[in-house]
């Protein structure tokens, strides 16, 4: 259905009343996909058996007992006190969304049945002062945290989630699974991130005001200003594998990383390098700059997976970055050779 359908106001019963008319995506426990829809039914849920609604629930049972007097829920038709306004890059044209040089404002509606899935404003101070409160068991009783977060299971025994370091979906929260320091990660609008490390005594929240900032990406590095062992420059949040190799070329230097991985093959014949890994590594380096560490990674993943475009797209952006028009175009033909539907190698071999 249309997305108006559920963000006007005006046609709220309208839209419930279709919206139960409508069958199931796929069945039930199959599949992953987010959908404000459930938080919707959630939310009238606790209308019914609360006896009021949703949002006056939250602010009697949860802000006013943490003590939240800057939290509000509103949208874009209401003036919220000191609220900082929404920003976006994105524009849309022919219905498709591209991203623009310059900034416009964000002009968004959620009428009341939609607020258990958007439309709260706060501050980093007071979602701080709410994780606390929820730990120390002035919310809900400490001992159901553990099914809080525990993330959900789909038919086939696997977890699912938004993708990047975001592996499984618990009750309304995020997980991020991994040996260390896992972490609960609440994102929302693709402009505000709050990470909980439950083994480190540790909270990380950023709240923006810009669509698609993605906070979610850099609050591990934040972190590791309290936990050294997370900086990402010591390979952190890569498979042990790679942690092992990464280490070694730091001391080496990534023009080794071919010996190293033959060395590692010699000593142990299973010794594998999976492909999505290897172009997470590559990209963790360009984000810390390293583009010619980036670049060895990349060709390497080449040679791993030939027949892989994500490989080949990888390697021509970076090339791209680097200015070596020559060789981005070669690899971005690859890439759009393996797969005709690559925009983005379309778009760049459309350039003069």
């Amino acid at each position: 259905m249309p997305e108006d359908a559920l963000v006007t106001e005006s046609n709220e019963k309208a839209a419930w009343a279709h919206v139960q008319t409508q069958p199931l995506d796929f069945p039930a426990g199959q599949q992953f996909a987010y959908n404000q829809t459930n938080y919707l039914l959630l939310g009238r849920l606790i209308d019914k058996f609360s006896g009021q609604p949703f949002a006056q629930f939250i602010q009697q049972r949860q802000l006013a007992v943490v003590g939240m007097p800057r939290t509000s829920f509103g949208d874009a038709h209401d003036v919220l006190p000191h609220g900082a306004r929404g920003y976006t890059y994105t524009q849309y044209s022919d219905g498709r969304p591209r991203r623009s040089p310059h900034l416009q404002n964000l002009f968004e509606v959620f009428p009341p049945s939609l607020r258990p899935a958007a439309g709260m404003s706060s501050t980093a101070e007071e979602v701080a002062r709410w994780l606390l409160a929820l730990q120390q068991g002035k919310l809900l009783q400490p001992a159901s945290l553990p099914t809080l977060w525990t993330p959900g299971r789909l038919t086939d025994g696997s977890q699912r989630s938004f993708g990047g370091k975001l592996t499984g979906y618990a009750l309304g929260w995020p997980t991020v699974d991994r040996p260390e320091h896992r972490a609960l990660a609440p994102v929302g609008g693709g402009r505000s991130a709050v990470f909980l490390y439950p083994d480190d005594d540790l909270a990380i929240v950023v709240l923006t005001n810009l669509q698609g900032a993605s906070p979610e990406r850099f609050l591990d590095a934040l972190a590791a200003c309290y936990l050294p062992d997370m900086r990402v420059a010591d390979g952190f949040g890569l498979p042990p594998t790679l942690r092992a190799l990464h280490r070694t070329l730091r001391q080496r230097g990534f023009s080794h990383l071919e010996e190293e991985v033959k060395r590692a093959r010699r000593r142990d014949p299973a010794y594998a390098l999976p492909e999505a890994a290897v172009n997470a590594w590559g990209y963790s380096l360009v984000e810390q700059g390293q583009l010619r560490d980036a670049l060895a990674v990349f060709e390497l993943n080449v040679r791993l997976y030939p027949t892989s475009a994500n490989t080949y797209d990888s390697l021509a952006e970076t090339y791209a970055v680097l200015g070596n028009k020559k060789l981005a175009t070669q690899h971005y033909a690859q890439a759009l050779q393996l797969n005709p539907k690559n925009r983005t190698a379309a778009e760049y071999l459309q350039q003069p």
